[in-house]
């Protein structure tokens, strides 16, 4: 998936960085980037159920968050993702990757 991200009108090349895959339930942090300074795209995709996600340092619950279904696939444009939280009533399989310069 090695492409262009635009940022500040200027194109970038970038690279995938890593894949992870984990299981959740109830809230948890991403896992961690392979180098968070490196990180411009993070794709995330839930397998089994729901999960919500918060990207404001607020807690995600079943009632606050921003929903992805399941199978739903999440292409995250940031750099900060210390504050990115997640959330999964039930459990779910979660996959993520990441992409960068």
């Amino acid at each position: 998936m090695a492409g262009t991200v635009f940022e500040g009108g200027l194109a970038i090349r970038y690279q995938p960085l890593g894949h992870f895959e984990f299981s959740l339930s109830g809230a948890a942090n991403l896992p961690s980037q392979p180098d968070e300074n490196r990180v411009r795209r993070t794709v995330i995709r839930p397998l089994g159920a729901d999960v919500t996600f918060c990207d404001d340092g607020t807690e995600p619950s079943a009632t606050h968050g921003m929903p992805i279904k399941d199978g739903e696939i999440l292409v995250y444009d940031g750099h900060d993702l210390s504050i990115f939280r997640i959330f999964c009533a039930l459990t779910a399989d979660v996959r993520i990757a990441y992409y960068g310069t």
